[in-house]
């Protein structure tokens, strides 16, 4: 894609006359589909979070029930949670997603308290590098033996496909994930048989 942005301003400006990218032959973007955390990996991470709070497990399951995405998680700032309020503010990517309000539900309440009162540096969940938050993950993910497969991110895809199912309004839908057409949320579901039954 760069080089072929490249090209177009190379012929704008009169260094070439063809776009040579249209020659090149790539091998097939491999992708991977996402999974879910299921019931049985959510209700492991509650375990674990009311026997022995932690800051990861707090995140995915803050993740899990808001649709918030890693790096945004990292950058809420205490002053921006209302839990009274039921929402706190935070945001990226899109001029959707930014400083959006995020609806914080009854379930997550307590785990939103928690990282609320072990704060640091007055963000929700401090963290110094990111890669140290994916890193606590794997180990917290090996200990209680949850899908390899399952990364943070997960969390968001898991928060709309849940919705999806609960048959919330696209247009709510769309909201809640902050993404700026509904397209993009679909990418976001992943509704079992079941699911497509109902």
């Amino acid at each position: 894609t760069l080089l072929s942005h490249l090209y177009k301003i190379a012929i704008r400006d009169d260094y070439t006359d063809k776009n040579r990218t249209e020659y090149l032959k790539l091998p097939k973007l491999e992708t991977t589909e996402r999974q879910i955390f299921s019931p049985d990996a959510k209700a492991k991470l509650w375990k674990d979070f009311q026997s022995t709070p932690s800051g990861i497990v707090a995140g995915i399951l803050t993740m899990m029930y808001t649709g918030i995405r890693p790096g945004e998680l990292l950058t809420i700032r205490t002053e921006n949670v209302h839990l009274s309020e039921h929402y706190m503010t935070g945001g990226i990517k899109t001029t959707k997603g930014k400083k959006r309000k995020i609806i914080l539900p009854d379930r997550i309440k307590p785990v939103i308290s928690y990282l609320l009162e072990h704060s640091k540096r007055d963000l929700l969940l401090f963290y110094p590098f990111s890669d140290v938050f994916y890193d606590d993950w794997k180990q917290k993910r090996a200990d209680l033996h949850i899908n390899e497969a399952l990364t943070p991110y997960c969390s968001r895809h898991t928060y709309i496909t849940n919705l999806t199912a609960l048959k919330v309004s696209p247009a709510m839908l769309q909201e809640l994930a902050g993404h700026e057409d509904y397209d993009t949320t679909l990418e976001y579901t992943h509704l079992s048989i079941q699911d497509r039954l109902t």
